[in-house]
């Protein structure tokens, strides 16, 4: 059983939602992705904005693993807890 704490993340002093942000990196990845492919159909691609696109989409994916790995672990630990708390009673 998942609580809804597993979906929000406290960075700072603001609470955000992990799915709303993995959507939107998600997004960003597809757009990135879509312009690299642009890039890459020229003859003479820019190489200077495709290694920043490159570095920009290789970021995105390793914050979206991160927040995909909190999540599942944050959801384990509640899951554990769950059953644990179900057991003692």
């Amino acid at each position: 059983m998942r609580s809804s704490n597993c979906t929000t993340l406290v960075i700072g002093d603001q609470r955000v939602k992990i799915t709303a942000i993995s959507q939107k990196i998600a997004q960003d990845i597809s757009f990135l992705e879509a312009r690299i492919a642009d890039l890459m159909a020229h003859a003479t691609p820019n190489t200077v904005i495709l290694k920043t696109y490159e570095e920009m989409l290789d970021s995105r994916l390793s914050v979206l693993g991160w927040l995909s790995s909190y999540q599942d672990t944050i959801s384990s630990y509640q899951d554990t807890r769950s059953h644990t708390a179900s057991q003692a009673h």
